[in-house]
Order: structure tokens, then sequence, then C-alpha cells
């Protein structure tokens, strides 16, 4: 029995996104063990704007008000993780090592997409050996 051509390159696309979910996992493994780091002080900790105490509209437009007013979403996630785990850091670099994975298989799936458009040359498909030229 075989396996059609398409369900081969769904079981490859599955298989190569979970090789690329591990590798980065392990390599990002680490880093939920560590301790703050650069200006993880200055935006969070001595931050309390995103020192949230309680979910509340109010509170959470608050938080996107940090020192750097152009990074909302980021104050946002920040709050988040304050309310969750308060100044433990590793909250946060859970936060941070799943936004990572995410983008990762986003862009995974953009490259899987750009290699697959038609107006890209492919190369020839390999001749099976019975094949007579």
């Amino acid at each position: 029995m075989t396996v059609a051509v398409k369900d081969r390159r769904v079981i490859w696309e599955i298989v190569s996104a979970a090789g690329l979910l591990a590798f980065a996992a392990a390599c990002a493994w680490p880093s939920l063990v560590a301790d703050w780091e650069f200006d993880d002080p200055q935006h969070i900790l001595n931050n309390p704007a995103v020192h949230l105490s309680r979910l509340t509209w109010t509170a959470l437009k608050t938080a996107t008000g940090g020192p750097l007013r152009n990074r909302p979403l980021s104050y946002l996630s920040f709050a988040l993780d304050y309310y969750r785990g308060g100044s433990d850091p590793h909250p946060y670099h859970v936060t941070n090592l799943v936004l990572h994975l995410i983008c990762a298989l986003l862009c995974w799936r953009l490259l899987l997409r750009l290699f697959r458009d038609p107006r890209l040359p492919h190369p020839p498909a390999p001749r099976s050996p019975s094949a007579r030229p």
C-alpha cells in the first residue's frame, strides 16, 4: 500500500513542524531558569503601571503605557505576566518562549507557502529507475 503524494507532504509538514518546535524549544529552554536581564528591571520591576492586582479594563489600559509608549503589546504582556507571577521571572520567560515558538512556526509556514508559489521555478521531478528515456 502506498501513501499518496499529498498525504506524504502533510506527514512531512507535521513532522518537520514538530522538529522545528522541538529544536527551538531546546535552544530556548535554558532561559526558563534565567534571572532578570538587561532592561527588564526598568520595564517590569520598576514600572508600577504593569503591576496588576486585578484584571479590569482600566488596569489593562493603564498597563499599555510604560516608559516606551510605542510598545503597548509588550507592556500588556508584562502586566498579564505580573498578574500571573508577580516579580518571579519564570512566567515572563515562559511567555517569551511560547511567543518565539509561535513566530518560528509562522515563519516556517510562510516559507512553505512562498516556495510553493507556482511562479517560482521548480526542479524537474526525479525519474523512476524503470522509466525509459
